[in-house]
Parts: C-alpha cells; structure tokens; sequence
C-alpha cells in the first residue's frame, strides 16, 4: 500500500494490482473482490508525495582538515630548522613520520569495512616502516627485537577480540589469523640467529604463535582447508 493515488510503483515503475471493488462489484457489491485486477495508468499523479530532498554536508572534513595539519607541520618544520639549524636534519623525520602516518590512515580507509584486514595490513606496514626506521637511524635492532614481536602478538591478541565481540564465524578470520601466527615465528629464526636482545617479546610471540598455529590445525583443519582453497582456488 502507497499513500496517495498513484497508480505505479515510485521505485520500479511496476503498476499496482488492485485491492478495492472493480466496476462489477461496485454494481453488485454481491460479487467477490478480485484483488488480480491492475488500476488503469493515471498520468497525472501528485508529486508532493515523495518530495526531493536536497542534501546538505560536508564529506570528508575531518580528512581534509587532517591533510591540512600534515602539509602545515612539514612546512613549519623546514621553516624552524632553516632559522635554527641543528647537526642533525629532523624535518626529514618529520617528513617521514607524516608519510607513515598516511600509510596507516590509506590502510584503515580501504579497508574500513573488514577490520580482520584492516589489522592484517597494518601489521605489514607497522613492521616495514619498523624496518625501514631503524635502517635509517643507524639500526641499533630495536625493530626486530621489539617491534617485529611486539606487533605480531597485539595483531593476534586483536583479530580474535574482535571476531569474538563481532561474533565472527571462524572461517571469516581463521586465514588472517594464521598469516599473523606465521609473521609471529619470524623471531624465532632471529633468536637463533643472535641478532634479538633482549629475548622475551620474542619469545613470547613465538610461544603464542606455536600454540594458535597448533589448534587452528588440530580443531579447525577442515575450515583452513576449505578457505585455502576457496581464497587461491586450488
């Protein structure tokens, strides 16, 4: 039922099927309604039913008054150290940081509406600029011995929080969780190597990947295959 006197559908255009009397039963109310009989088309039809609303905002503020923040603290940054220069270029590290930064804000843009992503991704970009910094700061190893466990253990520790206050189905999350799992035994090697110190976050993350990995294929070996298959079409 539609308000008014139209005679089709405002949406498909599609003409309505009668639910009153047809001209037979108007002159023998007697006869049985025929709810299958369609309403001849009235061409004039009221429009003030389904009036247009024009719409009235701004999209996107926030992200350009962001931008806007960005492009100001780099150029202030050169501006103060060409008054007061100092040994070592910070504005570069300025720079760099605001790029990083939007590396992580593109990410969780893109990929907004599927959070298990959104950290699966942030975890890559977390620790490629992890590496990337400390190469450029003369690496002293604090992205492998701090970062690199450090974020696989909070991305795990995050995936399943979220799937469980989202009430996930295991098969929607069970993949991203294991390639965290994985990036999560990478300290492992580099324990073995000599090259973490101190050792804990390592361990830790290597400890809790060992045991997510062991019961994805132990309780949910079924579902991992499945979604292997379905996700590189084996």
């Amino acid at each position: 039922r539609v308000r008014g006197h139209k005679s089709r559908c405002p949406l498909c255009g599609h003409a309505f099927m009668s639910s009153g009397p047809t001209p037979a039963q108007q002159a023998d109310p007697a006869l049985p309604e025929a709810p299958g009989a369609p309403v001849p088309v009235n061409p004039a039809e009221p429009g003030d039913l389904w009036p247009l609303i024009p719409e009235h905002y701004n999209r996107h503020i926030l992200l350009r008054a962001l931008v806007f923040i960005s492009v100001a603290a780099i150029i202030f940054s050169f501006a103060v150290f060409r008054l007061f220069p100092v040994p070592v270029n910070w504005p570069w590290f300025v720079l760099l940081g605001v790029t990083s930064m939007w590396l992580d804000v593109c990410n969780i843009l893109l990929k907004r509406r599927n959070p298990v992503k959104v950290i699966s991704w942030q975890l890559s970009i977390i620790l490629l600029l992890g590496l990337l910094w400390d190469w450029g700061t003369g690496w002293h190893g604090w992205s492998l011995a701090y970062v690199l466990p450090i974020s696989c253990s909070a991305a795990m520790l995050a995936l399943y929080i979220i799937a469980k206050v989202q009430h996930m189905q295991i098969q929607d999350y069970l993949v991203y969780l294991l390639i965290c799992a994985v990036a999560g035994l990478l300290p492992l090697l580099f324990m073995l190597l000599g090259l973490v110190h101190p050792v804990l976050p390592s361990l830790i993350s290597v400890v809790i990947s060992m045991i997510l990995i062991a019961a994805a294929f132990i309780f949910y070996w079924e579902v991992f295959r499945d979604e292997w298959r379905k996700r590189f079409h084996l």
